[in-house]
């Protein structure tokens, strides 16, 4: 079930594109790093066959950002960049790893690169991302009583010993979010339904606590999930 998420929210891209280069990302299961800051809507979209390509622009990439640089990509197609899908919107987007002014850093096949904000319909911060989710197999765990590794501790009572398992889901809210030292922090309220579940219970009742969006390696602990 696990893997099947990955395929359905992290998806990245194995298809060989315009240039005949394979991308240069890890497949299907690897999360986005943590240095991510969230996702790049640029506008409307087509998918077919694979490529999720852009309607009515071909957008210009820039090797720093200033339009004075050179452009290393002139992007047609979604799948030319390292893109997450969001299940709420249905919508494939690239993953943005950097603001400054008015541009844009992302991950391309010939490289790192920069886009204007002007080819930009929205920037969807990560923390705004998971309003309500699922916490991913590279969970620890453990939930804090602050945002921080070194506060209180504590690991949730589960109903059914052994849980969560492979296959088990754990269905969060999240509540507040914040950004400290560099990390992304979320306060979330883990559900004692499974997800997708009317009445199979996992906690005797939802349960708060804090966690890190990432692991300490830069592996994602967390995304968005709608049944």
């Amino acid at each position: 079930m696990k893997i099947l998420l990955y395929a359905l929210f992290l998806t990245l891209s194995p298809f060989t594109l315009y240039s005949q280069q394979q991308l240069p990302f890890p497949n299907i299961g690897m999360p986005v790093s943590s240095s991510a800051k969230g996702l790049l809507d640029l506008g409307d979209i087509s998918n077919f066959g694979g490529e999720i390509t852009l309607k009515t622009l071909k957008i210009p990439i820039y090797r720093s950002p200033t339009t004075s640089s050179k452009v290393i990509l002139t992007l047609k197609s979604i799948t030319q960049t390292e893109y997450k899908e969001m299940q709420t919107s249905a919508k494939s987007m690239p993953v943005a790893y950097d603001h400054q002014n008015e541009w844009y850093k992302i991950r391309t096949i010939t490289g790192d690169g920069w886009i204007a904000s002007k080819y930009v319909s929205q920037f969807i911060p990560l923390e705004k991302i998971v309003v309500t989710g699922c916490l991913m197999e590279e969970w620890n765990g453990f939930l804090y009583s602050k945002p921080s590794y070194t506060s209180t501790r504590f690991k949730p009572k589960w109903i059914r010993p052994g849980f969560p398992q492979e296959c088990d889901l754990v269905g969060i809210k999240v509540i507040e979010s914040k950004w400290i030292d560099g990390r992304l922090w979320l306060q979330v309220l883990i559900s004692s339904i499974i997800p997708c579940s009317s009445d199979f219970k996992c906690l005797d009742k939802d349960l708060p606590g804090w966690i890190p969006a990432f692991t300490k390696s830069g592996l994602l602990v967390v995304w968005e999930y709608d049944c």
